[in-house]
């Protein structure tokens, strides 16, 4: 078989590698999902790209990125995208290079596919990768006159690419130059001089920009100060570095290997070495997937759905504590109808701050809050974290298609209109906006699914926001409308968090309101507690609830695990864990109130 068919055969293997690994296992939806990516057809969104180097190349990548909310879409665009970065590389290194391993060339995919399995890199990375690739590629192929038109246009290049890019491809330049049969380092340092001056003047006197930012821009702001989505590590530098490294690489291989080999053993070794770098692609592919962070933005996506069955399964194979996974199983256990029964089945490191996020405020955890305040049909609160979350992650469409559902609740048809034209001139959520245009009509607005009971349930009269103490909001919330129960559970789960036994008992009256079959298992291990307590000491007892049996003498279980263990506290924890590690009782002992203030003393970024 001829050269060229093999690599032919080896092109179509690595698209069909690449496309079904994306398909079946990475999910394009999901690394949509987690940078919810939207392009609007509208002129005040796209002027906005114009105004710093980098944006021409964001919002072309932003276009691609926004097909990835389709598996099928996306693994096609994502593969291709690999593909065309192999292919660039292996063109600009064959033109250097007697001899270029296909083992050596797929190193930047390889780092690419570790550094996408993090799920935390947007498509822009590998966007504009491409395009440096295919820039070198075209300088290392072509003439004098292909490189003078380059280096006219390295000031466009800039603009296009921002300034990290730009530098890159300049560094890749400068190896071609240095490690091969072009002597003349004039190119490089013509490249690097436009280079500069494009990012001075850009600095100084074209964009509202910083120095450092004219520099070393590579992705948009909102992602770079967001560690929840963007975080460089050593992958991401060994990707840039990979390049010149193999240009330097190559270039000792070849002066160290002069032989020339036979045509048998040629093709023994270039099959051989096609195979060695599909295995190792593969195992790169398979090995470096972090199931956990799948599994948190799959979470949010089954939340979003309201599967609230599956969101408990998947929270279930966690394998680490995580503060947004906790809160979605806080709301699914609610909708399921478990949350003051089964609360304690699942950790609370954090105590309350996995119950309402907002206490600890950060705009990226912003439309979290949104989400549970619509939940409480609190809808002004809903919409000033909609609001709020905008202010970090502008054009969101999540943020969007709130704003467009509070403004008709509150019945403002004007503002929802702003919306929903805006969210009309997206490819991907237009169909969104038209099956909500009944938002706009008063009169067959209830019939949108959720609509008329968001507008039975919410506050009558308005009040201000209290994150710092949301029992004070529920309190507000069921004053203000006696029939909101989520607001009476949400409640009552702060109280057992925060394990305030008086206000417990204060409104355990309030299960009467509801018409509950019983009282509910936590509330009751807690009511227990503070019944044995207020009659030891004289207090108030709790009236007309009654206990069971088997819950009282589980309570004197409890204790008494305790009172025979009182010199070895170590032994009393791991019996209680055993036998009643899902009770109130067990929480209260192993530290009880104490976690809400764990983050305010050692911050760790995955419970943020």
């Amino acid at each position: 078989m001829s050269s060229r068919k093999m690599d032919s055969l080896f092109t179509l293997l690595l698209y069909s590698v690449t496309f079904i690994f994306s398909l079946f296992i990475y999910k394009p939806s999901l690394l949509f999902a987690q940078f919810q990516p939207a392009f609007y057809f509208d002129r005040h969104f796209l002027h906005g790209f114009l105004h710093y180097p980098g944006g021409f190349t964001d919002a072309l990548s932003l276009f691609i990125f926004q097909f990835f909310f389709n598996d099928i879409v996306g693994s096609l665009l994502f593969a291709a995208i690999l593909l065309a970065i192999f292919l660039f590389l292996q063109a600009t290194l064959r033109q250097v290079s007697t001899a270029s391993p296909i083992l050596v060339i797929l190193l930047p995919l390889f780092l690419l596919i570790m550094l996408y399995n993090q799920y935390n890199i947007p498509l822009a990375i590998a966007f504009k990768f491409a395009i440096v690739l295919f820039c070198a590629c075209l300088y290392s192929k072509g003439g004098t006159m292909t490189r003078v038109l380059l280096l006219c246009a390295q000031p466009i290049f800039y603009w296009m690419v921002g300034g990290w890019f730009s530098l890159f491809f300049v560094l890749v330049i400068l190896f071609i130059h240095l490690f091969y049969h072009w002597s003349t380092v004039i190119y490089p340092a013509l490249f690097a001089l436009l280079y500069s001056l494009s990012a001075c003047l850009s600095a100084r006197f074209l964009f509202q920009i910083s120095l450092k930012e004219a520099f070393l821009y590579f992705i948009p702001a909102q992602y770079y100060l967001a560690p929840f989505l963007f975080k460089s590590n050593i992958l991401y530098y060994l990707l840039l570095g990979s390049v010149p490294l193999l240009l330097m690489l190559l270039r000792v291989r070849d002066m160290l290997c002069n032989k020339r080999q036979s045509d048998v053993w040629r093709k023994k070794s270039e099959v051989i070495d096609r195979v060695t770098g599909v295995a190792v692609l593969c195992a790169c592919m398979i090995f470096s997937i972090q199931p956990d962070q799948k599994r948190k933005i799959n979470i949010n996506c089954l939340a979003e759905k309201a599967a609230w069955q599956s969101v408990l399964r998947e929270a279930k194979q966690m394998r680490s504590y995580d503060r947004i996974v906790e809160f979605q199983c806080n709301r699914a256990m609610y909708f399921t109808g478990c949350l003051l029964d089964s609360l304690f089945e699942i950790e609370h490191l954090v105590g309350v701050n996995g119950l309402f996020v907002d206490r600890l405020m950060a705009s990226q955890i912003a439309l979290h809050a949104s989400d549970l305040y619509f939940d409480l049909a609190y809808i002004n609160a809903a919409q000033v974290m909609a609001y709020e979350y905008l202010t970090k992650f502008r054009y969101d469409a999540r943020a969007l298609k709130r704003l467009a559902l509070t403004n008709a609740i509150n019945g403002h048809p004007r503002k929802t209109e702003k919306f929903l034209q805006l969210l009309q001139k997206s490819l991907v959520h237009r169909r969104w906006a038209r099956t909500h245009h009944l938002l706009l009509d008063e009169e067959r607005i209830h019939e949108i699914p959720g609509i008329a009971e968001k507008r039975r349930r919410m506050p009558q009269a308005d009040f201000f926001l209290s994150s710092q103490e949301p029992n004070t909001d529920m309190v507000a919330l069921l004053e203000s409308n006696g029939g909101n129960q989520m607001a009476f559970e949400y409640m009552m789960a702060y109280y057992l968090l925060e394990c305030r036994l008086g206000n417990i008992a204060k409104h355990i009256g309030m299960l009467k309101q509801f018409d509950y079959g019983g009282v509910p298992r936590h509330l009751e291990e807690a009511a227990i507690m503070y019944q044995t307590g207020a009659s030891r000491v004289g207090g108030e007892l709790i009236k007309d609830i009654p206990f069971r049996r088997d819950r009282i003498a589980l309570f004197g279980r409890f204790n008494k695990i305790i009172a025979d263990n009182q010199m070895n506290r170590q032994r009393a924890d791991q019996l209680l864990r055993a036998e009643l590690g899902d009770t109130f009782w067990y929480y209260l002992f192993s530290g009880g109130g104490g976690r809400t203030d764990i983050l305010k003393k050692r911050k760790i970024e995955s419970e943020y």
